[in-house]
Protein backbone atom coordinates (compact mmCIF):
# COMPACT_ATOMS: atom_id res chain seq x y z
CA UNK A 1 0.00 0.00 0.00
CA UNK A 2 1.56 3.54 -1.15
CA UNK A 3 0.53 6.27 1.25
CA UNK A 4 1.52 9.93 -0.44
CA UNK A 5 0.54 12.31 1.96
CA UNK A 6 0.47 15.91 0.64
CA UNK A 7 -0.60 19.02 1.50
CA UNK A 8 -2.26 17.37 4.66
CA UNK A 9 -4.26 14.88 2.97
CA UNK A 10 -3.60 11.23 2.10
CA UNK A 11 -3.98 9.58 -1.60
CA UNK A 12 -2.95 6.52 -2.85
CA UNK A 13 -1.75 4.64 -6.29
CA UNK A 14 -3.67 2.02 -7.25
CA UNK A 15 -2.58 0.59 -10.79
CA UNK A 16 -5.35 -0.78 -13.53
CA UNK A 17 -4.03 -3.48 -15.66
CA UNK A 18 -5.67 -6.65 -17.56
CA UNK A 19 -7.00 -9.32 -15.04
CA UNK A 20 -8.14 -11.99 -17.38
CA UNK A 21 -9.84 -14.32 -15.20
CA UNK A 22 -12.20 -11.79 -13.35
CA UNK A 23 -13.13 -10.40 -17.30
CA UNK A 24 -11.92 -7.20 -16.66
CA UNK A 25 -9.18 -5.27 -19.12
CA UNK A 26 -8.86 -2.65 -16.57
CA UNK A 27 -9.01 -4.04 -12.70
CA UNK A 28 -8.07 -1.69 -10.04
CA UNK A 29 -5.44 -2.86 -7.26
CA UNK A 30 -2.67 -2.22 -5.23
CA UNK A 31 1.13 -3.22 -6.65
CA UNK A 32 1.76 -6.70 -5.93
CA UNK A 33 3.50 -9.96 -6.80
CA UNK A 34 4.93 -12.74 -6.50
CA UNK A 35 8.00 -14.38 -4.80
CA UNK A 36 7.35 -17.63 -6.86
CA UNK A 37 10.38 -17.79 -8.92
CA UNK A 38 12.61 -15.46 -6.90
CA UNK A 39 15.19 -15.82 -3.81
CA UNK A 40 14.05 -12.41 -2.32
CA UNK A 41 12.54 -11.73 0.83
CA UNK A 42 9.23 -10.53 1.16
CA UNK A 43 10.25 -6.73 2.03
CA UNK A 44 12.80 -7.28 -1.35
CA UNK A 45 9.98 -8.70 -2.93
CA UNK A 46 7.51 -5.39 -2.18
CA UNK A 47 10.52 -3.10 -3.40
CA UNK A 48 10.76 -5.20 -6.27
CA UNK A 49 6.89 -4.66 -7.38
CA UNK A 50 7.25 -1.05 -6.63
CA UNK A 51 9.89 -0.45 -8.87
CA UNK A 52 8.29 -2.42 -11.80
CA UNK A 53 4.67 -1.35 -11.69
CA UNK A 54 4.83 2.03 -10.19
CA UNK A 55 8.27 2.85 -11.72
CA UNK A 56 8.83 3.95 -7.24
CA UNK A 57 12.58 2.94 -6.11
CA UNK A 58 12.08 2.29 -2.70
CA UNK A 59 14.70 0.50 -0.14
CA UNK A 60 13.57 -2.17 1.99
CA UNK A 61 14.10 -0.41 5.63
CA UNK A 62 11.15 2.31 3.72
CA UNK A 63 8.73 -0.50 4.07
CA UNK A 64 6.79 -1.54 7.27
CA UNK A 65 5.77 -4.99 7.23
CA UNK A 66 1.64 -4.38 8.20
CA UNK A 67 1.03 -8.23 8.55
CA UNK A 68 4.29 -8.70 10.94
CA UNK A 69 3.14 -5.49 13.40
CA UNK A 70 -0.57 -6.74 13.46
CA UNK A 71 0.18 -10.71 13.44
CA UNK A 72 3.55 -10.89 14.61
CA UNK A 73 4.54 -14.71 14.09
CA UNK A 74 1.25 -15.73 14.67
CA UNK A 75 -0.06 -15.94 11.26
CA UNK A 76 2.18 -15.64 8.01
CA UNK A 77 0.03 -13.11 6.14
CA UNK A 78 -3.43 -12.62 5.32
CA UNK A 79 -5.17 -15.55 3.33
CA UNK A 80 -7.51 -14.94 0.87
CA UNK A 81 -9.09 -17.65 0.29
CA UNK A 82 -8.19 -20.80 2.85
CA UNK A 83 -10.93 -22.73 2.01
CA UNK A 84 -9.29 -22.85 -1.75
CA UNK A 85 -5.98 -22.98 -1.86
CA UNK A 86 -2.60 -22.07 0.54
CA UNK A 87 -1.71 -18.49 -0.88
CA UNK A 88 -0.69 -15.93 1.66
CA UNK A 89 -0.04 -12.21 1.75
CA UNK A 90 2.45 -10.06 3.00
CA UNK A 91 1.12 -6.57 3.04
CA UNK A 92 3.55 -3.69 3.54
CA UNK A 93 3.52 -0.06 3.35
CA UNK A 94 5.15 2.85 1.68
CA UNK A 95 4.16 5.61 3.39
CA UNK A 96 5.65 9.05 2.22
CA UNK A 97 5.05 12.86 2.45
CA UNK A 98 5.43 14.61 -1.26
CA UNK A 99 4.73 17.16 -3.25
CA UNK A 100 2.10 17.84 -5.64
CA UNK A 101 4.83 17.85 -8.65
CA UNK A 102 5.43 13.97 -7.19
CA UNK A 103 2.26 12.99 -6.86
CA UNK A 104 1.45 14.42 -10.47
CA UNK A 105 3.90 12.08 -12.12
CA UNK A 106 1.55 9.07 -11.45
CA UNK A 107 -1.33 10.33 -12.97
CA UNK A 108 -2.22 7.70 -15.99
CA UNK A 109 2.05 6.76 -15.50
CA UNK A 110 2.30 3.95 -18.09
CA UNK A 111 4.77 0.93 -16.71
CA UNK A 112 5.05 -3.23 -16.40
CA UNK A 113 7.62 -5.32 -17.43
CA UNK A 114 7.52 -6.09 -21.30
CA UNK A 115 8.84 -9.73 -20.80
CA UNK A 116 5.34 -10.10 -18.40
CA UNK A 117 3.21 -8.76 -20.68
CA UNK A 118 2.29 -6.18 -18.20
CA UNK A 119 0.45 -2.97 -19.24
CA UNK A 120 0.14 -0.94 -16.33
CA UNK A 121 -1.22 2.73 -16.02
CA UNK A 122 -1.34 3.97 -12.51
CA UNK A 123 -3.97 6.22 -11.08
CA UNK A 124 -4.10 8.90 -7.88
CA UNK A 125 -6.63 8.86 -5.75
CA UNK A 126 -7.86 10.01 -1.97
CA UNK A 127 -6.63 6.81 0.34
CA UNK A 128 -10.60 7.50 1.53
CA UNK A 129 -12.12 6.27 -1.79
CA UNK A 130 -9.51 3.78 -2.10
CA UNK A 131 -12.76 1.47 -0.69
CA UNK A 132 -15.40 2.43 -3.69
CA UNK A 133 -12.55 2.44 -6.19
CA UNK A 134 -10.85 -0.93 -6.02
CA UNK A 135 -13.28 -4.61 -5.32
CA UNK A 136 -9.92 -6.21 -5.32
CA UNK A 137 -9.21 -8.25 -2.08
CA UNK A 138 -5.35 -7.96 -1.06
CA UNK A 139 -6.19 -3.91 -1.71
CA UNK A 140 -9.03 -3.98 0.89
CA UNK A 141 -6.74 -6.15 3.12
CA UNK A 142 -4.10 -3.71 2.83
CA UNK A 143 -6.14 -0.72 3.75
CA UNK A 144 -8.01 -2.04 6.82
CA UNK A 145 -4.69 -3.26 8.04
CA UNK A 146 -3.42 0.70 7.42
CA UNK A 147 -6.57 1.66 8.94
CA UNK A 148 -6.53 -0.91 12.11
CA UNK A 149 -2.49 0.49 12.85
CA UNK A 150 -3.02 3.64 12.59
CA UNK A 151 -5.99 3.87 14.71
CA UNK A 152 -4.36 2.64 17.40
CA UNK A 153 -0.70 4.61 16.88
CA UNK A 154 1.34 1.54 16.10
CA UNK A 155 2.91 3.14 12.99
CA UNK A 156 6.06 5.27 13.93
CA UNK A 157 6.18 6.84 10.50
Amino acid sequence: LVVLVCEGQEYTVIEEQARFPSGYFAFPEIPAGSMFDTNDDYAEAAGRELKEELGLDVAKTDLVDMTQLVYGDRWRGVFPSPGLCDEYLRIFLYKKNVTREFLDEFRGKAAGLEEENERIVSKVILLDDLVSEAPDGKTLSALALYKYLKERDKLNI
